[in-house]
């Protein structure tokens, strides 16, 4: 999940306007009476520092607006490494739970399988086993009758005698 956080304000760049040198306001004088005085060196200087503040300012302005675009593209890129990297992971999982699910399946059939041989087998065992046991009873009845059909035999012999 990303947290956006609320991105600083640029800087608004006003229109460039020279500063204007602050000149100290003298009592309104009517122009006749006085004339208007040449520029100074030191006018000119202070004309000079004011203008280069300008362009530091302006400089300065530009460097932030510069290194707000650097933060959105690094901001827009890690969002899009991000997606990949989920995208990656949840292809990894839908594949590795597709596996196991056959897996599964396959184990279960297998399962299936080994229980109905088994399942025959133990019904194929039952059935010689009744089988044996039921020729067993049948040789023994068959043995048992012959026996008692020869010992009447010899008991009527005896007896008729």
């Amino acid at each position: 999940m990303t947290t956006y956080r609320k991105q600083p304000e640029p800087i608004k760049k006003t229109e460039k306007q020279p500063l204007k040198p602050v000149v100290p306001v003298a009592p309104v004088v009517e122009a006749k009476e006085r004339p208007v005085e040449p520029i100074t060196p030191v006018q000119e200087g202070i004309e000079e520092f004011l203008g280069r503040a300008q362009k530091a300012y302006t400089a300065y302005v530009d460097a932030q607006r510069e290194m707000w675009m650097a933060y959105r593209e690094t901001e827009q890129r890690l969002e899009e490494e991000y997606r990949r990297t989920e995208q990656n992971a949840n292809t990894a999982r839908d594949e590795t739970l597709e596996q196991a699910l056959r897996t599964r399946e396959q184990a279960e059939q297998e399962a299936d399988e080994t229980h109905a041989r088994a399942k025959e087998q133990a019904k194929q065992t039952y059935e010689q086993s009744v089988g044996q046991t039921l020729d067993a009873y049948r040789q023994t009845i068959e043995q048992a009758w012959e026996a008692r059909k020869r010992s009447l035999e010899q008991a009527w012999k005896i007896f008729v005698r």
